[in-house]
């Protein structure tokens, strides 16, 4: 590891351990021996004092007429008066803050750690309302959305975690029980049992995990189906709202209809799943159920079945005609999105001269930690536009 005191870098420590009591703060020795040679610009305490000012400034850019917020503080027990006072004469004593003049002013709560201790939060939400938004593109529709439901009590089979996997035409959502531990070959194995078996490959996989994870999920997949898989265009890694909805949708049923057996929260899924492919869906105006089969399910309240047959030709066009309704109620909910969203951003213009963050998508910045790769660098000079959505920035010559 050659490391100078002028490059600039990042440290993590990974330390493997098979159970919690094994784990220790030690770090390894060649890192122990890094830490030393580097202890005069790794202080034990932070300095004393508000970082000094840069030319580049950071700003919260609100819409014009806007005026200062300032909300009344919120009632606090004398639990969390006592912590939020040692954390502000802390704070003070470090030099970290000062007292303030300005005339914006937000509440604070509190909000309990998994270690009994309370961490302090400031209430934004009124400032947010009137800062300028980014913009950035709706997600088009594409077939499944998987993402994983954490931070359920273990149960006697051992699962502690939902896959959570979503048709984004039909709302078709499916359950699966798993644990957090799984391995990408056992995703892979659930992904088949339960999804393909079902409904066939997806053409699209959206998803916000680690595109690292997603592509050997996908290699593992198709290993698993005997196909070979072109890497090219596979896998989309993004984050979408619909899983995170649907994801609290199962936290309520769960919390609904398990509160008495929690450590068998599992063997309730298959019905939970069931209820909610049978209610109907606020974006399409139908089932989930009857938007993928054509049909209703039977239920407790219809024991029997409809003894009338329709002919292949009425059942094919009645379902042509369901689709092309909800594929332009999908769309019209797109537009209503898209509508609000627009109201609260505002465009900004570029011209040469300013200083602007680049992206780092497009750039080879492999060799720094996923964790730790930043997604902006700079700022750049902008020397010309080239279209109106495409600039030339000065870049540094290494």
């Amino acid at each position: 590891m050659d490391v100078k005191r002028t490059d600039t870098g990042f440290l993590a420590i990974a330390i493997e351990a098979e159970n919690d009591r094994e784990r220790t703060s030690e770090p390894p020795g060649k890192i122990k021996e890094l830490l030393k040679e580097f202890q005069d610009i790794l202080p034990d305490d932070l300095p004393n004092e508000l970082p000094p000012y840069r030319t580049h400034q950071h700003e919260i850019v609100e819409e014009p007429g806007s005026k200062p917020t300032f909300r009344a503080p919120y009632r606090l027990s004398p639990t969390e008066l006592t912590d939020m006072r040692k954390q502000i004469e802390y704070l003070l004593a470090k030099g970290l803050i000062r007292p303030s003049t300005s005339p914006y002013g937000a509440p604070v709560l509190f909000t309990p750690k998994p270690d009994g201790s309370l961490r302090m939060s400031i209430d934004y939400r009124a400032l947010n309302k009137q800062t300028i938004k980014n913009k950035y593109p709706i997600p088009v529709s594409v077939l499944l959305l998987p993402k994983s439901v954490t931070g359920l009590p273990p149960t006697t089979s051992g699962h502690d975690a939902i896959l959570v996997v979503i048709d984004k035409f039909s709302k078709m959502g499916h359950f699966i029980p798993t644990h957090t531990t799984a391995r990408t070959e056992e995703t892979a194995q659930l992904f088949v049992r339960y999804i393909i078996s079902q409904h066939g490959i997806p053409t699209t996989l959206i998803s916000d995990r680690d595109p690292k994870f997603a592509s050997k999920f996908w290699k593992e997949l198709m290993s698993l189906l005997g196909t070979k898989l072109a890497m090219s265009s596979a896998y989309h890694p993004q984050t979408d709202g619909q899983t995170e909805r649907l994801n609290q949708i199962v936290e309520q049923l769960l919390r609904t209809a398990c509160k008495d057996e929690i450590s068998k929260w599992d063997l309730h899924l298959p019905v939970l799943e069931f209820a909610y492919n049978n209610a109907t869906h606020a974006a399409t105006g139908q089932t989930p159920f009857f938007l993928c089969y054509g049909r209703h399910p039977l239920t407790p309240q219809k024991p029997t079945a409809s003894a009338t047959v329709r002919p292949a030709h009425d059942f094919i066009t009645t379902m042509h005609q369901l689709w092309d309704r909800t594929h332009k109620r999908l769309l019209d909910i797109q537009q209503q999105q898209k509508r609000q969203a627009d109201r609260h951003r505002n465009d900004h213009t570029i011209t040469v001269g300013d200083q602007v963050l680049l992206e780092t998508r497009n750039l080879d910045i492999s060799h720094l930690p996923s964790k730790l790769r930043p997604c902006f660098c700079g700022p750049f000079l902008v020397e010309a536009q080239v279209t109106p959505v495409t600039f030339r920035l000065r870049l540094p010559a290494t």
